[in-house]
């Protein structure tokens, strides 16, 4: 005979492990669909972070979108600044600069 506790559960000691080996699997099952659903987003080139980086905002039609903004001027010397083989202090120099 199967006694049931006060709220209704199951006795813990016969079943905990059966209840720990489905946990682990939903959890797996769970990090594998989000991964995929990130990887999907990505590859359809839609912006999975929280925040858009500096020079960019989202845009306004579609949140998965990213725009420049008034400040993609700074992104784009700082990178023409890296290819012609500048240094980061000289870069962080030549910005404070201005």
């Amino acid at each position: 005979m199967l006694l049931l506790q006060v709220h209704g559960h199951l006795p813990h000691c016969r079943f905990a492990p059966f209840k720990n080996i489905i946990n682990e699997w939903y959890a797996k099952d769970i990090s594998r669909k989000v991964k995929s659903a990130f990887k999907a987003k990505a590859l359809r080139g839609e912006y999975t972070g929280a925040y858009p980086p500096y020079g960019y905002d989202r845009d306004p039609n579609d949140r998965h979108k990213l725009v420049p903004n008034q400040y993609a001027w700074v992104v784009k010397e700082i990178f023409q600044m890296a290819l012609a083989g500048k240094s980061c202090s000289i870069i962080a120099k030549k910005l404070g600069e201005k």
